[in-house]
């Protein structure tokens, strides 16, 4: 019997890694926790360049194994906060998180699925730990789709064609991580300089 529940366990860890190796290579970069230095500057930029005292819809795109998630629902206790999150270990992680912090948080709601499909417009603050590829491809439709005074914050990497309105940085493991904070209307690069 103890047999059977190893081999079971071990077709289990098998398959998740499998999973999530064929999601890496689908999205072209894997789950990426972000360092507590780096969410806490996003934290301190969201509470300073916040249109209200606290913003009602959050959420995090790409959220991983949901600790930016958990960190801004220990702040913010009555927002609504969404993950969004494709590879399904992390998800599973998130959601499982999520799920046994509700008691003490607000609304958590994870969400497996790509959020390039959903309308970002309800958000007033949007997260972000993504790659160079997938910022890129989200400028042109935080431009169309955030509400005005809704805010992006983003670990690393930069929306290329836009100016910040505040650029941060942390220094994790000796090396200088920018952290970029925008508030909608995006304003291009070099426009109004």
């Amino acid at each position: 019997m103890i047999d059977h529940i190893y081999v079971a366990f071990a077709c289990l860890f098998v398959t998740v890694l499998c999973l999530g190796l064929y999601y890496e290579k689908k999205a072209k970069i894997g789950a990426v926790p972000t360092l507590s230095p780096a969410a806490k500057k996003m934290l301190a930029l969201a509470v300073a360049h916040g249109n209200a005292a606290r913003p009602l819809r959050i959420a995090d795109l790409g959220c991983g194994w949901g600790g930016l998630l958990m960190r801004f629902a220990r702040h913010y206790r009555d927002a609504d906060i969404t993950g969004y999150e494709v590879f399904p270990f992390a998800f599973l992680v998130s959601k499982m998180r999520a799920f046994l912090s509700r008691r003490n948080r607000g609304s958590i709601t994870v969400l497996n699925r790509d959020f390039m499909q959903d309308d970002l417009g309800a958000y007033d603050l949007v997260l972000c730990y993504l790659s160079p590829r997938l910022m890129e491809a989200l400028e042109q439709k935080f431009v169309q789709e955030l509400k005005p005074g809704a805010c992006v914050i983003s670990n690393a990497f930069a929306l290329p064609g836009i100016r910040p309105l505040e650029t941060a940085e942390v220094t994790i493991l000796g090396l200088g991580i920018p952290v970029y904070l925008y508030r909608q209307p995006l304003a291009k690069n070099g426009a109004g300089s």
